[in-house]
């Protein structure tokens, strides 16, 4: 969750400018950019935690997000590559909704109570008012993937150790008591006794066996031979720390964020952090040209609604980032 978060927010977490040659839709578009970032925020964040987040520009402007799992990619016979629309199905309670959005058109389908409507409406936008981000998607893919899917089995891993390190300091907090040299056990175990408990054998039979509650005694008998301690596993806790570390070192290696950004302390100086910061920048920028194309499409379908109306005509949209390291913005037009 962290990394996906971390990602989004350095990439858009300072917002950005679409840019016209019409100060007045500048500003209209700087209106839509401050009304909408948390909701791009998201996107963003779906984008790199399930590897595909879907927007729709709706009919008065907004955006509506659709979940991955509800949409499919529309794409033609011919060539994968070449997307031709984007069906979204939800599943309610007591009804199937499936909207499918194409260039030619929209069709509209309900089912219900075994009955099936549907509706089929033109799209004068001249576009797809749906716009997909996918996070890392190579070059011959339609779909993007998480930018940890290479890092689940180090998790599962880094989580291991955890857990049994966790189990491990509980076993050292109730030190385990232990009868060495005990000549007759099982007399000891009857003396010492306070109930007992049916087990089963492995052929199915069962059997009582004598239970003693160490908790509850204030004597222990012992027979012939014997002498009595408490003991526990040595300590351990320098290690896991050292493996958890080197699991978080590895991490960090994949995705590409280095440690400080994380908002925790690093053992290291400032020094190191400036010289991470030049790499970090590279990062960051490569997230944003990721990222700008689905934007500027964004922006050209929400110009698209309201050309509708009359008030606005078609016009190139670039947009311009806040500097990254006190560098100069820089302008990328599509």
């Amino acid at each position: 969750k962290r990394i996906a978060e971390i990602d989004a927010e350095w990439t858009l977490g300072r917002g950005f400018t679409l840019l016209t040659d019409n100060p007045d839709l500048d500003e209209e578009f700087s209106k839509w950019v401050r009304d909408n970032l948390n909701t791009l925020m998201i996107w963003r964040k779906d984008a790199s935690a399930l590897g595909d987040a879907y927007l729709i520009v709706n009919p008065d402007g907004s955006l509506t997000a659709a979940s991955p799992e509800q949409v499919e990619v529309l794409t033609d016979p011919l060539d994968y590559k070449q997307v031709l629309g984007y069906r979204i199905t939800s599943r309610l309670e007591n009804a199937t909704i499936t909207d499918e959005f194409r260039l030619d058109g929209r069709t509209i389908t309900i089912e219900a109570s075994g009955k099936k409507e549907q509706w089929e409406y033109s799209n004068p936008l001249g576009l797809v008012p749906v716009v997909h981000l996918a996070n890392d998607r190579e070059a011959n893919e339609i779909y993007g993937h998480p930018i940890y899917e290479a890092l689940l089995r180090l998790f599962a891993r880094y989580d291991d150790v955890l857990q049994k390190s966790l189990d491990g300091v509980e076993v050292m907090g109730r030190p385990i008591p232990v009868a060495e040299g005990l000549e007759d056990v099982a007399t000891a175990q009857s003396q010492n006794s306070s109930r007992t408990e049916t087990v089963y054998n492995e052929d199915g039979s069962t059997a009582q066996v004598p239970v003693v509650d160490f908790e509850d005694m204030t004597m222990l008998w012992l027979g012939k031979g014997a002498s009595f301690k408490f003991a526990g596993p040595g300590s351990f806790s320098a290690d896991s720390v050292a493996m958890l570390q080197i699991l978080f070192y590895l991490m960090l290696e994949h995705i590409g964020i280095p440690e400080w950004a994380w908002g925790g302390a690093i053992s290291s100086s400032k020094a190191s952090v400036d010289a991470q910061m030049p790499a970090f920048v590279r990062y960051l920028e490569g997230r944003r040209t990721q990222v700008q194309e689905a934007i500027l499409k964004l922006a050209q379908a929400w110009l698209a609604v309201q050309r509708l109306t009359g008030v606005v005509a078609q016009v190139d949209v670039s947009i311009e980032w806040p500097a990254l390291e006190g560098k100069d913005q820089a302008a990328h037009t599509a």
